[in-house]
C-alpha cells in the first residue's frame, strides 16, 4: 500500500504479486491489484479487481468505496 500511495506502479506491482503468490483468494489483495490497475489507468481492470473482492468479501467497505 506505500507503493500506491507514493504512485509507485511498477514497485507496487511487485508487492502485489508477491502477495497474490502467498494469498490468491485474499479479498486485501484483489482489492490491492485493483488500486494498481487504477494507479496505470486501466480502470475497466481495477473494477473487475473489486469486483471481485467483494465476491469474496461483500462487506469490504474500502472496495464499496471504490466502486
Amino acid at each position: 500500500e506505500v507503493y500506491i500511495g507514493m504512485g509507485k506502479a511498477a514497485e507496487a506491482t511487485a508487492c502485489t504479486q508477491e502477495a497474490a503468490n502467498l494469498f490468491p483468494m485474499s479479498h486485501n489483495v484483489l482489492f490491492m491489484k485493483g488500486q494498481v490497475a487504477e494507479l496505470r489507468g486501466n480502470v475497466d481492470e481495477a473494477k473487475r479487481w473489486y469486483e471481485e473482492a467483494l465476491s469474496i468479501s461483500p462487506t469490504h467497505v474500502k472496495t464499496m468505496q471504490r466502486l
